[in-house]
């Protein structure tokens, strides 16, 4: 993934190992499958009624934009328990390599994606997930500890998490403030709202651009803009794989509508379980 900011070219790779479900976990099932009918995820936060644009794009796609960001959003979260390896290596302009390690450990406190959008055993305010992060590297992060709760978000209830953090040198625990969406990510070019997903789909408008075909395989392009008016991006432009629902490639813009930032991601389905997860990013 490459991105051009304030003229430096910054290199970012993050490696993702293969994740392992339990071995009661189910076998992924598509979306769609699992939302089964599609007013669900059509209509969302108790809307009533489809806007004219969005009746144009069933007609013509088959499916609304706030539909198809609902569907990618069910395969990052589809609600599975499991254990995961981060290894993330960044290349600064002049050439410098950092290089993070992580153990990652979620739990999952809802049953599928459809039980978020209608309020099935879980509502706003409670637990979706849990997950436990701890550093293997650099040297002097060896041990540092990260836990995270996240809520089910509403009209109502914002507070996406609340999270702790142990350092072992201090022997503390530690209550971090709310980080914004817009703050990096450990020190990457990533932000919060990219890698941890604070945003809900709802909490954005989307609009259906079209088709464009992109390695080889057909997307639906999706334009995203968030309804907070301060959000730190003036759109996001998604192109998502319109068979399986991952997203392959991501432009984004300012509030200025200038380019800021682009990033790819490699998919693989993990065995024998099927999950899709990113490999790269």
């Amino acid at each position: 993934r490459q991105v051009m900011i304030k003229k430096h070219l910054i290199l970012l790779v993050l490696i993702f190992s293969s994740p392992s479900p339990p071995s009661w976990a189910d076998h992924w099932i598509n979306p769609k499958v699992v939302i089964g009918n599609p007013m669900i995820a059509r209509l969302q936060q108790g809307r009533k009624a489809l806007t004219t644009m969005e009746k144009e794009e069933i007609k013509k796609y088959g499916y609304t934009g706030l539909e198809v960001m609902t569907y990618l959003d069910a395969n990052l979260d589809p609600g599975k328990s499991h254990d995961h390896f981060i290894r993330m290596m960044q290349i600064g302009a002049g050439g410098l390599i950092h290089i993070r390690m992580w153990l990652w450990k979620t739990k999952y406190y809802y049953k599928d994606y459809k039980s978020l959008l209608t309020y099935d055993g879980i509502k706003p305010g409670d637990i979706k997930y849990k997950f436990l992060v701890i550093y293997l590297a650099p040297p002097k992060m060896w041990g540092y500890g990260v836990l995270s709760y996240s809520y089910l978000l509403s009209m109502d209830y914002k507070n996406p998490e609340d999270v702790w953090s142990w350092a072992p040198d201090l022997r503390k625990v530690r209550r971090f403030p709310t980080a914004k969406g817009d703050n990096d990510f450990a020190g990457t070019e990533l932000t919060t709202d990219e890698f941890l997903r604070w945003r809900e789909p709802w909490q954005e408008d989307h609009r259906v651009l079209g088709y464009d075909v992109i390695e080889g395989k057909e997307c639906i392009v999706i334009e995203s803009i968030h309804r907070n008016p301060q959000y730190y991006l003036g759109k996001r432009v998604s192109w998502v794989e319109k068979e399986n629902f991952i997203d392959l490639h991501e432009e984004q813009f300012d509030r200025e509508g200038n380019l800021w930032k682009v990033s790819d991601k490699l998919w693989k389905q993990i065995k024998p379980w099927n999950y899709w997860v990113r490999t790269e990013w």
